[in-house]
């Protein structure tokens, strides 16, 4: 059986750091064999120029029955903890690119929203508003 994992990490990444993760995830699997089957795949499937991302699949074979699923969460959970240990001590990274946000400021006039009829007190009369950061009481 196997676990399909999907990595994002910057399209500036160094092939050479590509190996190294390569390395270091076989290192993990082969100390680990009552979990991990030796053999694993490990290949990048997108290369986005526009979020400046490269998309990486692995495909690690485990050797805990998968209907036993309390054991599989638990060996996914370690994998995962090391794969995060290993994607910081080489410093992989992938930041989202920024975004630019526009903000267009709408005159709304006297318009004043009330709130709809059924969060109303009974007499009509809403309670006096709050400034934020007020004690309400």
């Amino acid at each position: 059986m196997w676990d399909v994992i999907s990595i994002q990490l910057a399209l500036e990444t160094p092939t050479a750091k590509y190996h190294v993760l390569e390395r270091r995830i076989q290192n993990y699997l082969t100390s680990h064999p009552t979990e991990w089957q030796p053999v694993f795949y490990m290949g990048v499937m997108e290369l986005d120029s526009r979020t400046r991302r490269m998309v990486l699949s692995l495909w690690v074979g485990h050797t805990i029955n998968w209907q036993n699923s309390g054991l599989r969460f638990e060996r996914r959970t370690r994998f995962f903890l090391h794969l995060r240990e290993i994607l910081e001590e080489e410093g992989f990274t992938y930041v989202l690119p920024e975004q630019p946000i526009t903000i267009r400021q709408q005159d709304m006039g006297a318009h004043v929203v009330q709130p709809p009829a059924f969060l109303q007190p009974a007499g009509g009369q809403a309670p006096p508003l709050h400034p934020i950061g007020a004690a309400f009481h």
